[in-house]
């Protein structure tokens, strides 16, 4: 288990456990795997109904992001609509790069995602799929230590 603030993340053996970032008010995690993917969460702690920085983190990411082929990719964990961003082809990755960018809310949390990979394909597809899971099981460990 990596600990991220009150989320509780579990790893796969084959994870590598990324050192977790803590400054007031936030907490994240990055993953580098092989093929150059890279998965991050991100907690801002007490953030979640700040639009402004929310706001912030996308201009941000659609700044990085300029060139590329940008699509919206909505989607919710366990509850938790989260605003999808997929970026394709940009400068930073290539022509077969792909970069997405989810923010959400959750137990009055912004809740950061970030997957990326240097290749799409079905590897990036799977992981990313793994990565969701294993933020879906943070959400209910939270949930549950929460209480009714």
């Amino acid at each position: 288990m990596l600990q991220l603030g009150p989320y509780q993340l579990q790893l796969p053996a084959f994870w590598p456990e990324g050192a977790v970032d803590e400054k007031p008010g936030y907490v994240g995690t990055k993953a580098a795997l092989a093929g150059g993917m890279t998965f991050e969460l991100g907690v801002a702690l007490g953030k979640g109904v700040a639009t402004k920085e929310r706001d912030r983190q996308l201009r941000a990411v659609l700044k990085e992001e300029d060139g590329a082929k940008h699509t919206r990719c909505d989607t919710t964990v366990m509850g938790a609509t989260l605003d999808g961003h997929r970026f394709e082809g940009g400068p930073k990755r290539g022509a077969d790069g792909v970069y997405e960018f989810y923010a959400g809310t959750a137990y009055g949390d912004l809740l950061l995602l970030r997957c990326s990979t240097e290749k799409a394909g079905s590897d990036f597809t799977t992981m990313r799929q793994l990565f969701f899971t294993m933020v879906g099981a943070a959400l209910i460990r939270r949930g549950s230590a929460k209480g009714p």
